[in-house]
């Protein structure tokens, strides 16, 4: 682990709620996300008691299979743009999700790496991730 105290805060990823119909403990959500830093990827996870029943992102259905843990949206290719995502969940404690974007490299303000370390697969990216609760 690095210190890296001072390191700039990153512009977080959006999650516009257009629409939260509810009906007991199921939550019908449409969403807008993206990304202020015009990230390539963006994952959506919701949290631990979520259970998604239905996805639809930018009106392709997904196919929504049976999961014991957390589930994770991953879209890629985003740009700027984001996505529009509409998401069916049963969540009889309220919807809890993370929206996180990634990038490729380092922020430019991290200090630079020892010399007698290097990088791994996939090391060097930013992850910027924002909780939201409804």
């Amino acid at each position: 682990d690095r210190d890296v105290t001072g390191v700039q805060t990153c512009a977080l990823p959006i999650s516009e709620i257009e629409e939260d119909k509810k009906e007991g403990a199921v939550h019908q959500l449409r969403i807008r996300v993206r990304s202020q830093r015009d990230a390539g990827t963006l994952s959506l996870t919701l949290g631990r008691d979520v259970r998604l029943t239905a996805a639809n992102i930018g009106g392709r259905e997904i196919a929504v299979a049976q999961n014991s843990g957390s589930y994770r949206l991953t879209l890629a290719a985003m740009g700027s743009k984001g996505a529009d995502l509409s998401i069916s969940v049963n969540a009889p404690s309220g919807v809890t999700f993370w929206l996180m974007d990634e990038t490729p490299g380092l922020p430019a303000d991290v200090p630079p790496r020892p010399n007698d370390l290097m990088p791994g697969f996939d090391s060097d990216v930013t992850l910027v991730s924002r909780k939201y609760s409804l």
